[in-house]
């Protein structure tokens, strides 16, 4: 694809895949230099509907020369991160609240080496109210409901 330079953030993207699957709160596809998917806050990604699971992003199909950097993600059936073929990536400084037993970054047919994460943390449901009240201070001037994390 010849796109390049995007910016998608400070989106608040909750309640997605709701009838598809194989999917994500910010799906992408192919080379992507430049761009960035910083500050957006995801939940409410069901567990699958169909044969592929749902994520929070799904980054698929190479995927490549792109940062994910400063989201929080949360209440998502399962890895807050997809990678499918995909790389090479940067993502830092994110934040998320795990379901039991499921790893933060998820690589179908993407070798790990190709993304390079660092500095990403995990979330207590103690620390989510507190991030999740921060992220909402931040976009205070965006229209809309405020949000809260899922019970």
């Amino acid at each position: 694809t010849p796109c390049g330079g995007n910016l998608v953030a400070g989106n608040r993207i909750h309640q997605v895949m709701q009838q598809l699957s194989d999917g994500g709160g910010i799906y992408t596809l192919g080379l992507q230099p430049g761009t960035a998917l910083h500050d957006n806050l995801i939940h409410g990604v069901p567990l699958d509907t169909g044969g592929a699971e749902s994520n929070g992003m799904f980054c698929d199909q190479g995927s490549s020369g792109f940062t994910i950097e400063h989201n929080l993600i949360h209440d998502t059936a399962r890895s807050p991160l997809r990678f499918h073929r995909a790389g090479p990536l940067e993502v830092h400084d994110n934040a998320w609240l795990l379901p039991p037993d499921t790893p933060p970054l998820r690589f179908n047919t993407t070798d790990p080496a190709a993304i390079h994460a660092r500095d990403n943390r995990e979330l207590t449901a103690a620390q989510l109210a507190g991030e999740v009240q921060r992220w909402n201070e931040r976009h205070r001037r965006q229209a809309g409901p405020q949000v809260r994390p899922a019970d």
